[in-house]
């Protein structure tokens, strides 16, 4: 399936906010084995470190749920 997502970080301290983009793609390889390409728009990613421009660009989800 195709993900499009909007993205809004925001920083009260500062009373900032950053928005942006990520699209991605995923498919099941199997009924628990998942794959996908995703690329980041932003300047933040997931996990909200690395504020600078490196959280930009490509990834690749391997998903396996047992």
């Amino acid at each position: 399936f195709l993900k499009l997502e909007y993205r809004t970080f925001t920083e009260r301290i500062n009373n900032q906010q950053q928005p942006g983009y990520l699209i991605g793609i995923k498919r099941s390889l199997k009924e628990n084995l998942h794959i996908g390409l995703e690329y980041n728009f932003t300047d933040f990613n997931n996990e909200l470190i690395g504020l600078d421009q490196k959280t930009k660009g490509l990834s690749l989800n391997i998903n396996y749920n047992w």
